[in-house]
């Protein structure tokens, strides 16, 4: 706990002194999570820095750091990154990478060699702990032959820097094999900033929508299904905790807690393994109607498989979002009616085939209220639900 006390004090910046670059990333693709209690700005009073997450695409992050510099003057740097938040077992490490440097001459930006930083994490109410892997731990380990690691020494002794040259998989390896070593991973702690606006959403009800998206992800791993919802649970989950989240170890429980917030469940009637989330006083208005549309582009696409599947977050992001995933993966025209706007969000604890991709589209349309029908030009157009279709003419 030491070790932690100094780092609070001396702010975020201590944390990665002592860090170790590396050429390879830590994740794959299929390993990447969202966590939105991430989001937002992190730092201690009195601090000269802070880092800000921000919501990127898919399951990704922005990340800017901002340093208070006062040598000439008072000026303010802010340095942008790309982070991604990694889940290898049931651990959590962030891997951060500098975004594309805004300097003028490619043939100089090309003599520059961006590498990643890892770190473990875990979020516990207004507080992110993080550890960097500690560069002197590691050259220790390397001086005394303890470890095996692809590495290169850069610079002359006595204080040489170590970057891993490693593969992902070998990373992936290493950190776990050491996740739990104090002197490799030296933690520390750092606390959201409350006084500052927050910029996607009120500071409250963001750390409720946090909430219930955590509770979502985890019935989503635990059955694998696919949750599909609108906004209209996104509400604040009064007197929830994110410890008695942790302590949740059956989807009994948090269906249990999601009816006491008055949160519905129902299975899709077209694929039992889609369930949509929504406020149980709303109505799904004629939920089994036919799609006809949906149906002739389920035709149009072959079975697969199984081993080329789509990794599907949505958050709070227009339909338009999930129509673009569903033209990438069924080589249709889809098209959004002008105007029309409605957010919805996805959350699977696996990747989907193309045809699930469809029946998560089509949830998505009967829980909005929205249809779907073929233009003469051959193109699908979105739009709102009506009991007698328009006809689209030339």
């Amino acid at each position: 706990m030491q070790t932690a006390k100094i780092l609070v004090i001396f702010g975020i910046m201590l944390l990665i002194a002592g860090c170790v670059p590396s050429l390879h990333p830590l994740f794959t693709e299929k390993d990447l999570v969202f966590e939105p209690a991430l989001l937002g700005t992190w730092g201690e009073e009195g601090s000269k820095e802070t880092w800000t997450f921000q919501k990127s695409v898919d399951n990704t992050y922005d990340l800017i750091i901002t340093e208070k510099r006062t040598i000439l003057g008072s000026e303010v740097i802010a340095n942008k990154f790309n982070a991604y938040l990694v889940k290898l077992d049931k651990l959590l490490f962030l891997d951060i990478y500098p975004k594309e440097p805004e300097i003028e001459g490619d043939f100089y930006k090309f003599h520059l060699i961006p590498a990643h930083t890892f770190s473990k994490v875990w979020i516990e109410d207004d507080v992110l702990h993080l550890g960097m892997l500690d560069h002197d731990w590691l050259k220790k380990m390397i001086d005394n032959k303890k470890v095996n690691i692809s590495y290169e020494r850069l610079g002359d002794e006595p204080s040489p820097m170590i970057v891993l040259t490693a593969s992902t998989k070998a990373l992936q390896e290493f950190v776990l094999k050491y996740a739990e070593d104090a002197e490799a991973f030296p933690m520390g702690e750092v606390h959201r900033q409350k006084d500052r606006q927050e910029t996607h959403l009120d500071a409250e009800t963001h750390r409720g929508n946090a909430l219930l998206e955590t509770v979502l992800v985890q019935l989503a791993e635990l059955e694998g299904v696919i949750l599909v919802t609108d906004m209209s649970v996104f509400r604040l989950l009064e007197n929830l905790k994110p410890a008695l989240i942790r302590e949740i170890k059956t989807s009994a429980e948090i269906i249990d807690i999601l009816k006491k917030h008055d949160i519905s469940i129902q299975p899709s009637s077209h694929n039992e393994k889609i369930w949509c989330v929504f406020d149980k006083t709303k109505k799904i208005e004629n939920e089994n109607r036919e799609i006809a549309c949906i149906e002739k582009i389920h035709k149009d696409v072959p079975i697969e498989d199984g081993n080329n599947r789509c990794t599907i977050r949505l958050i709070n992001v227009d339909i338009g979002v999930l129509c673009k995933t569903v033209a990438e993966v069924t080589h249709e025209q889809i098209m959004v009616d002008d105007g029309l706007h409605c957010l919805i969000n996805v959350i699977a604890g696996r990747g989907l085939v193309a045809r699930e991709v469809i029946d998560v589209f089509e949830s998505s349309l009967r829980l909005c209220g929205l249809d779907i029908q073929q233009t003469n030009a051959g193109e699908y157009k979105v739009q709102k639900y009506t009991a007698k279709p328009p006809v689209f003419v030339k």
